[in-house]
């Protein structure tokens, strides 16, 4: 069993720009600042992660991520060793930080513990296969608009789109409609409203009106804390709710399901902590019988390989992480290697680790 002991972490903040306006019910992006980890061994192995701060969901900035980052580091330097099975105990020395912070560390952690193991991360999280499929998001925006994003995604080869709404509950069913009479029946289309329908009545509203537009599933439909309204949505639809706003972590998982507040749950590296936390998550849920979604922030390759590991690992029924594919560029870094896409199709590396090398000032 491979062990290690931390001699430096280097980091980089870059600025990342979107190749479109990005907008959803909670705010609207067209660039990113990330901070890229390299995270070295005192043998000079060295594995790379990523923090994606949020601060519509998270609250967090790369300031404050920097800040908390510098606190972290000191931890893991004074450690003697870490090995794949004290993950946990060194994550729980750092558990107050933020989890974007948390997971930037903790992906570069799997990614230099697998290297050194001479094992591509989804193999060594006991995943089977390496072809995952994802679907495309269609930013909120003008029914038109959207519905002409959505067939351009079917042209490039995706043939399962999320599509956010969470504005005017009249406008996202238009929204929708637009979309399935532009689509061919066979492509599956899945809704998220980010928390965007603020009534109960709203809510239950467009649903209704989804019902007959043959969606797959609704993401968050209302605020986080809203989960005796999320089972009341529950009951009186067949369309299963997934939370993502709403879990964080296995507590507040079992707290949902106790409530019979969801039919499955979002799963973000970004949200929960890393590989390791976000791996536990899904097995948990699994366990209870829920459904499972790995998602992503805007995230460049290093996290969204890193996620990719992990749906594989977990066998996820949904997969949303095409966030690369929004990316027009990312100033002062490059990244080689990791996830490829073909189409819809999120073919994994068969290199060591993430399978990837990132370079930066």
């Amino acid at each position: 069993m491979s062990t290690i002991r931390i001699s430096e972490v280097t980091w980089k903040r870059a600025r990342v720009k979107l190749r479109n306006i990005f907008r959803t019910a909670l705010g609207t992006e067209h660039e990113s600042e990330i901070i890229f980890l390299a995270v070295s061994d005192k043998r000079g192995n060295v594995g790379f992660g990523e923090i994606a701060p949020s601060p519509n969901v998270l609250g967090t900035d790369a300031d404050l991520c920097e800040t908390q980052l510098r606190k972290c580091v000191k931890i893991l330097k004074s450690m003697e060793e870490i090995t794949p099975d004290s993950l946990q105990r060194v994550l729980s020395k750092i558990r107050a930080v933020t989890p974007d912070v948390v997971a930037g560390l903790d992906i570069a952690l799997n990614d230099l513990i697998a290297r050194l193991d001479s094992l591509p991360l989804w193999r060594r999280l006991g995943a089977e296969h390496r072809i995952l499929v994802t679907d495309y998001t269609v930013s909120l925006g003008d029914p038109e608009e959207m519905a002409k994003e959505a067939c351009d995604a079917c042209s490039r080869g995706f043939r399962t789109l999320k599509i956010k709404l969470g504005e005017d509950p009249k406008t996202d069913v238009e929204r929708v409609e637009r979309i399935r009479s532009a689509l061919e029946e066979s492509v599956t289309i899945r809704v998220d409203a980010n928390q965007g329908w603020r009534s109960f009545k709203s809510a239950l509203y467009v649903v209704r009106e989804l019902e007959k537009l043959d969606v797959e599933l609704i993401e968050q439909p209302m605020p986080r804390l809203r989960l005796y309204d999320h089972y009341l949505l529950r009951m009186m639809t067949s369309i299963p709710i997934i939370l993502d706003e709403s879990v964080r972590d296995i507590e507040e998982l079992v707290h949902c399901y106790k409530l019979d507040a969801l039919d499955g749950v979002n799963i973000k590296l970004m949200k929960c902590g890393g590989v390791t936390l976000s791996y536990e998550l899904g097995r948990v849920a699994h366990m209870l019988g829920l459904r499972v979604m790995v998602g992503c922030m805007l995230e460049t390759k290093v996290a969204i390989t890193a996620a990719a590991c992990v749906a594989a690992a977990i066998k996820a029924e949904y997969v949303d992480l095409d966030s690369p594919l929004l990316i027009d560029k990312i100033d002062g870094v490059e990244i080689t290697g990791g996830v490829e896409y073909q189409g819809e199709k999120i073919v994994l590396p068969d290199r060591p680790g993430l399978g990837l090398e990132v370079m930066f000032d």
